[in-house]
């Protein structure tokens, strides 16, 4: 515990306290007191573990309730796996330390099931990247996880989620019928789901990745760098949903 009050976001949180006593203590106006005390709210709620992973927890419950919906996967099936971003850009094909954390998490659980599940393929969308993109490091992963080649499609044209599907749409367009399964962070499968769902691909859910807190402890009262990170990535699902909703989808 007395390392978490030593880090960059406890001072900044001494700072907002310091700030907001001076306020009161001497007689600011109304108006700068609601302020200061809104914003030392603000600053407590968005990095703290137990806030950011409620936020983060609501959209990987609604993953979950797609996922219940739809059958184990079966032989021929397709596992459409979304790519999560890079950590810095690589320097080839086979740099696949290059990927970010959600990309590796992603290919390692899809890289399991394509094992799993007889005939199965995987395709791989991202585009992010410039001469090797996201998909050729989770393309290259996935063979040395033991997925052959012939199995893995990639897509590397995809900048969002949102291009992710119309790409996808594109790449199956005339090609046998089969099962389709998205394969992405539980965070970010409802705004995969009906990305997707818009672009006329009916796919079933299959979450991974799930970072919300399963047991509570006192120290996920204190913000942290992960609560910040965690409340961030809620923020730009929500945020995002609303957007293709009202701006992307019309």
């Amino acid at each position: 515990m007395r390392d978490l009050l030593l880090t960059p976001y406890w001072v900044l949180g001494y700072a907002l306290m310091a700030l907001t006593a001076i306020a009161f203590h001497q007689g600011r106006g109304r108006l700068l007191r609601r302020t200061s005390v809104a914003v030392l709210c603000l600053w407590w709620l968005c990095a703290t573990p137990l806030t950011a992973s409620w936020a983060l927890g609501a959209l990987e419950r609604s993953a979950s309730a797609e996922a219940a919906a739809c059958a184990p996967p079966a032989a021929h099936a397709w596992f459409i796996v979304l790519a999560g971003g890079l950590r810095a850009q690589p320097r080839s094909a086979q740099d696949v330390g290059a990927l970010s954390g959600a990309s590796l998490r992603r290919i390692l659980a899809a890289s399991r099931l394509a094992r799993e599940v007889p005939d199965s393929r995987m395709l791989i969308s991202g585009g992010m990247g410039r001469r090797w993109k996201e998909a050729d490091l989770m393309g290259t992963l996935a063979q040395r996880l033991g997925v052959a080649q012939d199995r893995i499609e990639l897509e590397r044209r995809s900048h969002d989620t949102l291009q992710n599907a119309r790409e996808v749409a594109r790449m199956l367009r005339g090609t046998p019928a089969r099962p389709l399964y998205l394969v992405t962070s539980a965070y970010h499968m409802p705004r995969a789901w009906m990305s997707f769902r818009h672009s006329g691909l009916q796919v079933c859910a299959l979450p991974v990745d799930f970072e919300s807190i399963a047991k509570v402890s006192l120290e996920d009262l204190v913000p942290d760098a992960a609560g910040l990170r965690m409340m961030s990535y809620a923020l730009h699902e929500y945020l995002g949903i609303v957007y293709y909703r009202l701006v992307k989808f019309r």
